[in-house]
């Protein structure tokens, strides 16, 4: 019987600091009490229907303060509680006036139905609510669902007399995702009828790929659906490789076929699903193996006895009776890599072609070749045994035939080099270019080759940096106009400037310049401007977040980062123009620990003001996020609690600061950008997932 179980939630990057007693949950806290002792005095001498406007008021305080002081107990678990009971803290003043409609006015008359009804269904969430604060709520520990009962519990009733008196429904602020097909399903169904495996493996694969069809309609299973079905696409991937591979012998193909019938079997069932997942992972990564000694098997030159020896050593050392039929992975990987270096030399070319320093790549190409036979000797011997990698001479021929062909890669680097240099500062261009032959000169010679080597990858990280510059062409036209201040044309011309020098300095040989470290900060700059883009185009829109119930933040902390991060980085772009270094690191430091956050609140805005501009604001908009639980079908359902401790998190940071706690400001920093940045990636990967709300 196959069954899926759903999903479990994703950990944090990692714990955030102990806040102490004097939490900003705390302050809010302490706020609710004092308004409540205030709100409860003129409660006990207003008459009947004044009093219960008032005791309305109280309890939505008191239940907002339950729910801080419980969040704040549970310390690093309590997040989902702190967020609810800050969003009932932010909206009780926008509750009340809605509630102050209430209020006899002096008028004679009968009321209308409309009133009464609101009057009587505020009656009952006064009801409610005390009876559960007068009891023993809340209790020690509460989790997000317990708290979403008793929010619905408490305040349906209030729902309906906000509704009443706002002239509005009060909708779920949930957000639903689409939905959108799973691509790894397509292909499986696409790829399963022609597969080149047996009859009876096609139809276990039939049986499982079918269930998968019908999981996918469940929210709560389609990442495993997809996990699945990724494990069935790479079993497929090995098929194509052995049905390719024409230099594997019969009693080799028969033992894999085999394996790959015997896991589909344990995958199928649920009382041996998981050591199927694992031998279906172990399977999936011969097949880059098998490809690769099949684009060797047509090469002049190779000892295709050795590698199929080697391959069969590395299937036959599972059977044992210690290894219990499982291939070793970490085998596996090295031999992989070891044969992805082979192809790779052969993707090099003729070391005989005519060219610069062809002497040089034809002493090289001969030690690579005389490293790879002595290598190719023993991979039986590596694939077989897990741990060969002890024998120092086994472990220094790996190390030998990887340095061996990097250092032929560096000779085919030096024309499309030059070429960069040449666009960048063409009076560089030829001094330059002997530096580079000079480095490769160099690789043969063992004393000269670390100093070489250090150089050469030096100049290719800071290259694949600088040229281009991140956001660089839309600077060029103009654009970033609010990020840079208006300086875009002034900030291009100084990166035109700054990256010749670096030019000129490699073309001098000073592979450590003051050109390198201004442009390595020129970097900085352009790819904080590049990735707070979004948010910056939001510009206040961003504050439509906070109608959404997985999202809540203090508007002075959210224009902390709207407003703040912006103004950092004109402060920034002009010491950059004006050529002040050290006031353009000082800048860059301070805005690179909130670009995370400024990347999540643009890409979350980006991508659900549309459904979030339709929903109301307000007193319907408090209520509405407060009442209902989410379902499966919620966007970043399954992220709910890293995003209350993102917007927890991100409040305690601003109050952190304010009352001057540098220590523990820093520590939450680090965690409110770290998870920020984690979360970046979840909503990309639930883009990939899910069609866009």
């Amino acid at each position: 019987m196959l069954t899926l179980a759903t999903a479990p939630a994703r950990a944090r990057p990692d714990e955030p600091p102990r806040l102490g007693l004097d939490s900003y949950a705390a302050r809010c806290l302490g706020i609710l009490q004092q308004e409540t002792t205030e709100l409860r005095r003129r409660a006990a001498i207003a008459h009947r229907d004044r009093k219960e406007v008032l005791l309305g008021a109280i309890n939505i305080r008191r239940l907002a303060g339950g729910l801080l002081e419980a969040g704040d107990r549970a310390e690093e678990n309590g997040s989902v509680a702190v967020l609810s009971g800050y969003r009932l803290f932010r909206g009780r003043q926008m509750l009340d006036e809605t509630l102050y409609a209430l209020l006899p006015n002096g008028a004679e008359g009968a009321e209308s139905a409309k009133i009464q009804t609101a009057r009587e269904a505020l009656h009952q969430f006064n009801s409610k609510t005390s009876t559960l604060m007068d009891g023993t709520w809340p209790p020690p520990e509460v989790s997000a669902d317990s708290i979403d009962a008793t929010l619905t519990f408490c305040l349906q009733p209030l729902a309906v007399t906000i509704g009443l008196l706002e002239g509005a429904s009060v909708a779920i602020h949930w957000i639903p995702h689409g939905l959108r097909s799973s691509l790894e399903l397509a292909v499986l169904k696409q790829r399963l009828p022609e597969a080149p495996i047996g009859s009876d493996t096609r139809a276990e694969l039939g049986a499982i790929a079918e269930f998968l069809y019908r999981g996918e309609a469940f929210a709560e299973l389609r990442p495993r659906v997809e996990t699945y079905a990724r494990l069935l696409i790479e079993l497929l991937d090995l098929a194509d490789a052995i049905a390719e591979a024409k230099w594997l012998d019969e009693a080799l193909r028969a033992a894999l076929q085999t394996r790959m019938h015997t896991a589909v079997l344990l995958f199928r069932d649920q009382a041996t699903r998981q050591p199927g997942r694992q031998a279906l992972r172990e399977l999936a990564a011969l097949g880059p193996l098998i490809r690769r000694i099949t684009t060797l098997s047509v090469e002049d030159g190779i000892d295709l006895k050795q590698l199929r020896a080697a391959l069969g050593a590395l299937v036959a050392a599972g059977d044992t009776a210690e290894n219990k039929g499982r291939i070793s992975q970490a085998s596996a990987q090295r031999l992989g890599v070891i044969l992805q270096r082979m192809v790779a030399f052969r993707e090099l070319g003729d070391p005989s072609r005519p060219g610069e320093l062809h002497v040089v790549r034809r002493k090289l190409h001969e030690a690579y070749r005389s490293s790879e036979r002595a290598l190719v000797a023993r991979l039986q011997e590596l694939a077989s045994q897990p741990g060969s990698l002890s024998d120092p001479a086994l472990g220094s021929l790996v190390a030998d035939h990887k340095q061996h062909l990097e250092n032929l890669k560096w000779i085919d680097m030096l024309g499309p080099w030059v070429a960069q240099i040449r666009l960048i500062q063409p009076s560089a261009a030829t001094r330059f270019a002997g530096r580079i032959r000079t480095y490769i000169q160099w690789l043969g010679e063992p004393s000269r080759r670390p100093a070489a080597i250090l150089a050469m990858d030096r100049f290719q990280r800071q290259l694949a940096l600088f040229h281009p510059l991140p956001h660089e062409d839309q600077l060029r036209e103009g654009g970033a106009i609010v990020a840079t201040g208006g300086l875009s044309r002034e900030l291009t011309e100084t990166i035109d400037q700054v990256r010749k020098r670096w030019a000129q300095a490699w073309s001098a040989g000073d592979t450590a310049s003051q050109a390198a470290a201004r442009m390595h900060l020129l970097y900085r700059l352009t790819k904080a401007i590049a990735e707070t883009q979004e948010m910056i185009a939001l510009g206040d829109a961003a504050g439509i977040l906070n109608r959404w119930a997985a999202w809540e933040l203090n508007p002075s902390t959210l224009a902390g980062v709207t407003t703040d991060l912006p103004n950092r980085l004109k402060l920034a772009t002009a010491a950059a123009v004006e050529g002040d270094d050290l006031g353009l690191e000082h800048q860059l430091d301070s805005i690179e620990r909130d670009v995370g956050l400024a990347k999540l609140i643009g890409r979350l805005g980006t991508s659900l003001s549309g459904p979030l501009g339709k929903l109301p604001a307000g007193a319907v908009s408090i209520i509405g996020q407060s009442v209902g639980a989410p379902t499966a079908q919620a966007w970043l359902f399954d992220d709910r609690r890293r995003l209350a401790d993102l917007c927890r998190y991100a409040m305690e940071l601003q109050y952190a600061q304010v009352t001057g706690r540098r220590e523990l400001a820093d520590g939450i920093h680090r965690f409110v950008n770290e998870l920020a940045e984690d979360l970046v990636e979840t909503v990309h990967e639930h883009h990939r997932r899910w069609a866009p709300p």
